[in-house]
């Protein structure tokens, strides 16, 4: 199948920083002067390199920006990433993540129900991808994507234990600032970037007996490339990776007979450009955990046993919306929302653990 199962989870960056202009001309075009060049752009901490010809007009624009990780080391300097500060080498966004988009910014998120999120985010590293070819009169190509991008997440449920584990069930947004960033050459602005990715988290507990819920999931997943491409007289191309996934099952707690816990989360990563476009990344990863318990609360040992399942869907979609002055014409096209992945599987990995209760404290008189 297009993924990979096995036991094995946005941070604020300071503005965008503009790179050194590498090769620049100007030249006569039909228009007027028409401006070249290629420059490297520090987005966030990751280098892109921009490449360009703009002419008088707004209209007249043939733009590209890619990643170029072989010249990262120059804004990682910049950043001061090389004197020991510990960041993320890619844009990062997500919800609850820090600086290395790889763990949880606040230890505890409450839930709902009187559950706890303990060490829980989401973060997503990325790259991005960018083309336009536009006159006066039409526009030429457009495409928008992600490229290296790779979601970690951490889920972890834990109860209060003075309320014992019961049916219960919630959700929470989790909203965190976009990364912005505006890309100007040769003194002219030629958009302005955001990108997002609000999320929801939900859970959904239910045990036959009291106990105590201690349990979750850490998840990678390593889903490459995805990007369109609008181009006049051709129509759409879409190109992406199959997504890889990692799942590591995270079990604690006292079930007694038994208990059933679903976490999951639905997040869209979104790539907008004011007044062009629009790209979005919809990915919705679910983990139901079935939980069991040998021994009780107050024996020597307790043996607890989760099996985790992975239920994985994912689309993607696009819309674009340039005006053209000079013609007094709107171009709209619309793509999708077209699915990605539809996984599901009930009993991905297991893991069992033996628990030592804490013994009550004797006192002598």
């Amino acid at each position: 199948g297009p993924f990979s199962s096995n036991s094995v989870a946005a941070a604020d960056f300071s503005g965008a920083m503009m790179g050194l202009i590498v090769s620049a001309s100007i030249i006569a075009s039909a228009y007027g002067e028409l401006l070249e060049g290629s420059e490297l752009h520090c987005v966030g901490a990751s280098a892109h390199l921009v490449t360009y010809a703009v002419g008088d007009a707004r209209e007249d624009a043939s733009v590209s920006v890619v990643p170029a990780p072989a010249r990262g080391a120059e804004c990682r300097n910049k950043l001061q990433l090389a004197r020991g500060m510990q960041r993320s080498r890619h844009i990062c966004i997500g919800a609850n993540q820090d600086e290395t988009c790889a763990a949880a910014r606040n230890a505890s998120i409450p839930l709902p129900g009187g559950f706890s999120c303990e060490d829980c985010f989401v973060g997503a590293e990325t790259e991005l991808y960018y083309a336009l070819n536009m006159t006066r009169l039409r526009l030429e190509k457009v495409g928008i994507g992600l490229r290296s991008t790779l979601l970690r997440s951490t889920l972890r449920l834990v109860d209060d234990e003075s309320r014992g584990v019961c049916d219960r069930k919630g959700s929470l947004s989790l909203l965190q600032k976009p990364f912005e960033w505006r890309l100007k050459v040769a003194g002219r602005v030629l958009f302005d970037l955001k990108i997002s990715m609000p999320t929801e988290l939900y859970y959904d507990f239910k045990a036959s007996e009291t106990g105590h819920a201690d349990a979750g999931a850490q998840l990678w997943i390593d889903m490459g490339t995805n990007e369109l491409q609008y181009t006049r007289g051709k129509g759409w191309e879409h190109q992406r990776d199959k997504a890889t996934v990692s799942l590591k099952p995270m079990v604690e707690g006292d079930y007694n007979s038994g208990a059933h816990l679903t976490l999951g989360l639905r997040s869209s990563l979104q790539v907008e450009i004011a007044d062009q476009l629009w790209f979005r990344v919809n990915i919705a990863p679910e983990v139901p955990l079935l939980l069991t318990s040998v021994g009780t609360s107050d024996a020597d040992l307790i043996h607890t046993c989760g099996v985790a399942g992975l239920n994985l869907d994912a689309s993607h979609e696009a819309d674009i919306h340039f005006k053209l002055p000079l013609r007094n014409h709107s171009f709209h096209k619309h793509w999708g929302p077209a699915v990605d992945a539809n996984y599901h599987n009930e009993s991905a990995v297991s893991k069992c653990v033996d628990i030592h209760p804490p013994k009550p404290s004797l006192v002598l008189v």
